[in-house]
């Protein structure tokens, strides 16, 4: 074995660069969307629909919001509940589950 180092593109071949093409885009198309839009100008009942679509979404979002802040203010009430009637450690059954 020498002493000498190996050279730093074997070393390191990433360094090496063996596609000397200065373009670093390999795709000739010049259009950046693969999937272009085959219709991009949408008639009226298109967008009428997607107005409607996201208006009812807007709607069951408040909704859906709206049932979740009272399901959970009715269960926060029902865990103290059960809290309360367990009483504090001073009243309760150390083993509930021996008679």
């Amino acid at each position: 074995m020498s002493g000498r180092r190996p050279s730093s593109s074997s070393r390191r071949p990433w360094l090496a660069n063996p596609n000397p093409n200065p373009n670093p885009n390999p795709n000739p198309n010049p259009n950046p969307n693969p999937y272009p839009n085959p219709n991009p100008n949408p008639n009226p009942n298109q967008r009428e629909l997607c107005e409607s679509i996201s208006t009812r979404l807007g709607g069951l979002d408040e909704e859906l919001k709206t049932k979740l802040a009272e399901y959970n203010g009715v269960k926060g009430a029902l865990q103290a509940s059960e809290r309360k009637a367990q009483g504090n450690l001073m009243v309760r059954n150390p083993n509930p589950n021996h008679p």
